[in-house]
């Protein structure tokens, strides 16, 4: 019992690390663009065939984090405490593939950041695994369930179509 209720931790763990992985790699994007109409809708100018996007960037802010005993300024466009969470995850992994230890060489901080960059990367890559899989069983099943009411729309047609009963003679 007490095995299969550390089993189950361990999932969720992992499950809520790999949603952090992915949650890091978007907002480590080099640039976020929106897109803003250059025009109002349905305006039009000369010879344009309607309008187009332009795109702005959105507003980065700078963010001071400390990882594996580094200060670091980090430009992001999300805030400053989503940075510190980022931070503070990376920060962590690399405290236990160092054991706790402070790395002092650079060649041994290398060595550690690339394997916390691998042990990130293998999150990443099994949670984008779960989403696709999960997306697969939401495709199939929406198919499903548009051949059922496919079939069903054709027996109400079939049915409208027949004859209705003409009432016995007495």
């Amino acid at each position: 019992m007490h095995l299969a209720r550390t089993t189950a931790v361990m999932r969720a763990m992992h499950a809520m690390q790999a949603m952090q992985a992915m949650q890091a790699m978007q907002a480590m994007q080099v640039m976020r663009v929106m897109p803003v109409m250059s025009s109002a809708p349905g305006q039009r100018r000369s010879g344009d065939s309607g309008p187009r996007p332009r795109y702005r960037a959105r507003v980065k802010r700078s963010v001071q984090v400390e990882i594996a005993g580094q200060q670091l300024t980090i430009r992001s466009d999300e805030g400053a405490d989503y940075v510190h969470q980022l931070a503070d995850y990376v920060d962590a992994h690399l405290r236990v593939l160092s054991g706790g230890r402070r790395i002092t060489n650079s060649s041994g901080l290398q060595r550690v950041a690339l394997l916390v960059a691998m042990q990130l990367a293998d999150e990443l890559f099994r949670e984008k695994d779960l989403h696709q899989r999960f997306r697969r069983r939401v495709t199939d099943r929406l198919v499903s369930l548009r051949r059922t009411l496919d079939e069903h729309e054709q027996r109400l047609v079939t049915l409208q179509e027949q004859p209705k009963d003409t009432p016995a003679a007495p």
